[in-house]
């Protein structure tokens, strides 16, 4: 009779990696609800809420974010909100810049009241 004196080897699961972003972000945590515009240079997968203290994974794809204040400056971004528009702030004069998602573009864009060629008109 034959024995095995070999368990069989056993691979450890490999644990799934989280994609990182750097550059700018807006992030909204899944606690709270507190949207945060930041600029980091160190990747990151999560971000850390300093109103509620929870931690938010961010998702592996994020959505682009292109936002025209009234004051001049022009941003990008990526977010992982999901909502169908949100308020931004200019980092440049810290007024609230309103954006939508735009489906065929797959991206938001500044909502504007004209089409003055500042930004896109977002209304339906």
């Amino acid at each position: 009779m034959q024995t095995n004196d070999t368990a069989p080897s056993r691979t450890p699961a490999k644990k799934k990696e989280r994609p990182q972003y750097t550059g700018g972000l807006i992030v909204k945590c899944r606690k709270c609800g507190l949207i945060r515009g930041f600029f980091t240079h160190k990747p990151i997968d999560h971000y850390h809420c300093f109103e509620c203290g929870k931690y938010t994974p961010l998702p592996p794809e994020l959505r682009a974010v292109e936002v025209r204040c009234e004051c001049g400056k022009f941003f990008k971004y990526q977010t992982n909100i999901t909502d169908p528009a949100f308020d931004a702030t200019c980092v440049e004069c810290g007024a609230p810049v309103a954006v939508g998602y735009n489906e065929k573009l797959g991206r938001y864009l500044t909502i504007m009241d004209d089409c003055s060629g500042a930004g896109h008109d977002m209304r339906p």
